[in-house]
């Protein structure tokens, strides 16, 4: 079900050709199997435990998940084999780069998609793994279908879209069987890039953080849950400084995503003794509505690729509207925070069909 533009040369520039909706929302296909070519029992290769010289083949969970925010997913594909990481971002809007022709270095056309899952690191996937079944590796269980990507990313679509998209006259399942951990010792693992906390921001960022700093210091200090506040750099945005609120303990402070134009970010000096309080389902139902009500003005703005729900890094009890932007290109100011949500910003090259 690949998307087909019609005209491809009324879609925009060359360098990004826009075409509208893909019609299904996925990128997948179906094919016939020739008798006695191909496994019945839906074993993928790497997919089972490891050995001492070799991971086995298994088949996946025939029970179907739901991607979330911050799940452990891997994937055996045809160019990268196993690898594994994390689901970045959710409900992700996203334009895809395709080719004429295998091997061109301009798209013929790009198609948006709506709903789609990112998953993070540049090591997840390569052109050629298009296709490859994404699961939960705690359980095996079918989460996405990996159709795309970037250097930096991986986008999916989600597997109960794939399968109401095919089943409309059928019912289809997953051939697979019980849950099983899939093994990551072995494999490639796709890690995240975070931002030290004494990062390195522009004397004219430093400047502008510490003088909010100055001015609400006092306020700040009378929370008994602060240690202290610094000046630093954001996680979410790189590019800008944050004000570093320092926490120690179990106690999470209620301090606001940005105070006068500056976001704020957590710094645990003291790792807590318990897990953070996971992202509820109401603050990502929320989230996903803020998005939804943004992300047509989102993708009107030059630089902008893809609009999703994420966590936050600045403080990971909160959900973000995540803003993928085109490395390299202009694009507008980022704001700190989006009707109530943090925002976080992802910048790699245009995503393209694998």
């Amino acid at each position: 079900m690949k998307p087909v533009a019609n005209e491809p040369g009324k879609c925009g520039t060359s360098k990004a050709p826009l075409c509208g909706h893909a019609p299904s929302n996925v990128d997948a296909a179906i094919a016939e199997i020739v008798p006695g070519q191909v496994g019945l029992d839906g074993s993928i290769l790497d997919l089972g435990p490891a050995g001492t010289t070799s991971i086995a083949a298994a088949p996946p969970s025939n029970t179907l998940g739901v991607p979330s925010l911050g799940e452990s997913v891997g994937k055996s594909g045809r160019t990268s084999g196993l690898t594994c990481s994390t689901i970045t971002s959710v409900s992700t809007t996203v334009s895809i780069d395709y080719e004429a022709t295998c091997g061109d270095t301009a798209p013929a056309f790009a198609s948006s998609f709506t709903g789609q899952v990112i998953i993070n690191g540049g090591t997840f996937s390569k052109s050629g793994d298009s296709g490859s079944l994404v699961v939960d590796t705690a359980t095996a269980r079918a989460v996405a279908l990996l159709y795309g990507g970037s250097p930096t990313d991986t986008v999916a679509n989600p597997i109960q879209d794939v399968i109401a998209a095919f089943g409309a006259n059928s019912p289809l399942s997953i051939v697979g069987g019980a849950d099983h951990p899939v093994s990551c010792t072995r494999t490639a693992t796709a890690g995240s890039t975070t931002v030290g906390a004494q990062a390195a921001v522009v004397p004219q960022e430093r400047q502008r953080v510490t003088a909010v700093l100055q001015r609400r210091a006092a306020q700040l200090g009378q929370d008994p849950s602060i240690q202290s506040v610094s000046v630093g750099a954001s996680a979410d945005n790189a590019g800008e400084g944050a004000l570093l609120v320092h926490v120690s303990g179990n106690t999470i402070p209620r301090v606001p995503p940005a105070i006068d134009g500056v976001r704020t970010r957590l710094v645990f000096d003291t790792p807590p003794a318990q897990a953070l309080p996971a992202v509820g389902k109401e603050k990502i139902t929320q989230a996903l509505a803020v998005k939804e009500a943004n992300v047509a003005n989102l993708l009107s703005q030059p630089g902008i690729q893809g609009v999703a729900v994420s966590l936050s890094l600045d403080n990971p009890t909160e959900a973000a509207i995540s803003i993928y932007l085109l490395k390299g290109a202009a694009h507008p100011p980022i704001p700190p925070v989006i009707d109530g949500f943090r925002t976080r910003v992802f910048i790699s090259e245009r995503f393209k069909a694998y």
